[in-house]
């Protein structure tokens, strides 16, 4: 169903039947196909219609421009039909005890009906704003939703940390209009998670970057035959201007410090499962060892200095620690370079919280822990192993911008740590997640990644409902992001993750 063809776009192709129940649209023989390479496959089908017709084949559930378009009219007037309802429940309240007051008066004789003043009580305004980011070459809406309480003072709102969401720029990958779907509604419901959300943070949302490719169906590329997703190094605003405006929106919220979390989200056509792209952090000036090691090696050395050579052991002066590190000790200080995170999800995404001091958990079976089948250490083992306990500061830097994709696994089988990829390659360079992070230095950037197929453990094809719960299920990350433990869940990361060898060049 659409708006006629126009808003048919998101990766369908249309085959037109021969008509009857004999139409047919089949694929070339494979003899009759030229060599598609290396390790390249072709997949022929055939299929058999009903009746004659128009038929789309989508690789995906199919998600146009005037589907968001709908689905936003839509949102809104939810949003404002909820508020007028609340608007008269709290007229109501408010007339009770004027009458029940008037009433009373009447008994009494008094004649002073209208001697009770109540004040005046108004519902909350809407938690979303839609607004124009610009339009698009052929004239179409490029819609931006900002999402936070506005019924905050001023003050307490200006004070609020941005994260911003984008989806859709590649036409072809349906799904992550789904998610962003997942995401609108979860944000703007009256859950107790999206209003702590709401009070905490403000949403700026682009849910669909790439109109015009949607609306002529293209697969990966604008109306300029771009693909808008390797122009964010140099975006030319005549020619990319939703993928422009977009850039200078960030720029903004990171030259003021208030760019907390960027998300940019993706279907992904070969893997199965959810899973990020993010950015290794700069670990340079960064120390190889944790606070607590150098602490450690500091003591051990004046100790051995203090006592005659020939009564004092080797390593002597290091024996004294016993198990593992206390939390307060445990928070080592994020990427050097990524200075734009507020303090409630810095410590989650890379930052240096305030007064951190290195060190923390053991680092799993790539440091020689052994751990219980939960992937907790044995505390039997843990003074043995002591000496590579402590977290260096580097590697709890690589450890925080893997926080958001670790907990989103926490929550759903969906979302897979497994299949996240953090290095930075070479043409990649020009994409949003490597910009953001870069110019911007923005260490919570991000690249989500939903397969168009499904879930790799229950080898189930994903419907829409597990990606509106896909976005539900960010949402609800972010919020525990801003709310953990952080020496608490470096420790647990520490435990059940094995960080690949670091690349310190971006590779081809």
């Amino acid at each position: 169903k659409g708006k006629g063809k126009g808003g048919q776009g998101g990766g369908a192709a249309a085959a037109q039947a021969s008509g009857g129940k004999a139409g047919a649209a089949a694929a070339a023989p494979i003899a009759g196909l030229p060599d598609v390479g290396p390790g390249l496959y072709c997949c022929t089908f055939t299929l058999q219609f009903e009746a004659g017709g128009t038929y789309y084949i989508a690789s995906c559930y199919p998600y146009s421009f005037n589907d968001l378009q709908d689905n936003l009219d839509s949102l809104v007037y939810r949003l404002t039909m909820q508020q007028q309802h609340i608007q008269q429940q709290l007229q109501s309240q408010q007339q009770q005890p004027q009458q029940q007051h008037a009433a009373v008066s009447a008994e009494q004789g008094s004649g002073n009906a209208g001697g009770l003043t109540v004040p005046d009580v108004t519902a909350s305004p809407l938690p979303l704003v839609r607004s124009l980011l610009c339009y698009t070459l052929s004239g179409h809406r490029c819609d931006l939703i900002t999402i936070t309480d506005f019924s905050a003072p001023p003050e307490v709102i200006r004070q609020r940390e941005y994260i911003v969401l984008t989806a859709r720029v590649h036409p072809g990958e349906t799904c992550a209009s789904w998610i962003m779907q997942g995401i609108l509604d979860f944000l703007t419901s009256s859950h107790p998670v999206a209003a702590i959300l709401r009070s905490s943070f403000i949403f700026k949302v682009v849910p669909m970057l790439n109109p015009d490719g949607v609306v002529n169906g293209n697969y990966r590329s604008s109306l300029a035959g771009v693909d808008l997703n390797r122009v964010w190094d140099k975006p030319v605003k005549w020619l990319h201007p939703t993928v422009y405006h977009s850039k200078k929106l960030l720029q903004q919220l990171a030259a003021a410090g208030r760019l907390a979390l960027f998300v940019d989200i993706h279907g992904h056509s070969t893997k199965e499962d959810v899973f990020f792209y993010g950015c290794e952090p700069n670990l340079m000036g960064l120390p190889n060892q944790s606070a607590g090691q150098k602490d450690t090696k500091q003591a051990a050395a004046k100790a051995q200095a203090a006592e005659p050579p020939d009564t004092t052991l080797p390593g002597s002066g290091s024996a004294g620690a016993s198990g593992l590190q206390q939390p307060a000790d445990m928070i080592a200080a994020g990427a050097s370079g990524s200075t734009t995170l507020p303090a409630v999800l810095g410590a989650g995404l890379g930052q240096p919280a305030a007064g951190a001091a290195g060190g923390s958990g053991p680092l799993g079976a790539a440091a020689g822990y052994t751990s219980d089948k939960n992937g907790l250490v044995n505390p039997s083992t843990a003074a043995s192993t002591q000496s590579s306990a402590a977290l260096n500061a580097r590697t709890a830097a690589r450890l925080r911008v893997r926080m958001l994709p670790y907990l989103t696994s926490r929550l759903s089988q969906d979302y897979s740590i497994e299949k996240c990829n953090f290095r930075i390659r070479k043409y990649k360079l020009s994409a949003a997640r490597v910009v953001v992070h870069r110019e911007m230095g923005v260490a919570g950037s991000y690249t989500l990644e939903a397969s168009l197929a499904g879930q790799s453990t229950s080898r189930t094809h994903f419907s829409i409902k597990d990606y509106i719960m896909q976005g539900h299920n960010l949402c609800r990350a972010i919020a525990d992001l801003a709310e953990v433990d952080d020496a608490l869940l470096l420790e647990e990361m520490s435990c059940r993750l094995v960080l690949p060898p670091y690349v310190s060049t971006y590779t081809a």
